[in-house]
This record gives C-alpha cells, sequence and structure tokens, in this order.
C-alpha cells in the first residue's frame, strides 16, 4: 500500500512543547494545536508535565497523525503495516 504523503511522528523526551514551537515556526502553513499535560495521578509524570502536542506541519492530515500515534500506542514493537493502515483510515 502507498501512502500519498508521510505523517510526521516525533519523540521528544522533555521537550516536546519546544520542539512543536521550534518547527511550526520554521515550517510554512504549520500550527500548534492543544498540548496534553499530565494531570497529579500520572505514573512516572510530574503534574503538568507534558504529554502530548498535537500540531500540523504544512497543513498535514492531523487525523491521520492521531490514527497513527493511537495504532503505535497499541505496538510492542513497531509494525509498519499498522502503521500504514492507520494512516490510510483503517481503524483495526
Amino acid at each position: 500500500m502507498a501512502i500519498s504523503a508521510p505523517v510526521t511522528f516525533l519523540w521528544h523526551d522533555g521537550t516536546a512543547e519546544e520542539a512543536a514551537r521550534f518547527y511550526t515556526a520554521l515550517i510554512p502553513n504549520s500550527v500548534m494545536g492543544g498540548v496534553m499535560r499530565a494531570p497529579s495521578d500520572t505514573p512516572g509524570q510530574s503534574e503538568g508535565d507534558v504529554l502530548t502536542v498535537d500540531f500540523t506541519l504544512n497543513g498535514e492530515d492531523r487525523a491521520a497523525a492521531k490514527r497513527v500515534f493511537d495504532a503505535m500506542l497499541r505496538m510492542t514493537k513497531i509494525d509498519l503495516a499498522t502503521i500504514e493502515a492507520a494512516a490510510a483510515g483503517d481503524p483495526s
């Protein structure tokens, strides 16, 4: 299966919000979205730590990025076919 455009997924331990601000300032047609912060009862995190940052780079389909992120959360190892299916809209 071919993907028409790459889906961006970035991982930044402790610097996600700063990285998203940098990339959205650098790349045209990019915007910052919501920032999800850890509540007080999140294991391994301090209250207020950034968990995820929603942002669009160059007009990227944020729904596709969310599907890919959700699919990857269920993985114990990287499964490219599942990632490609999620990007294409297959909910399984």
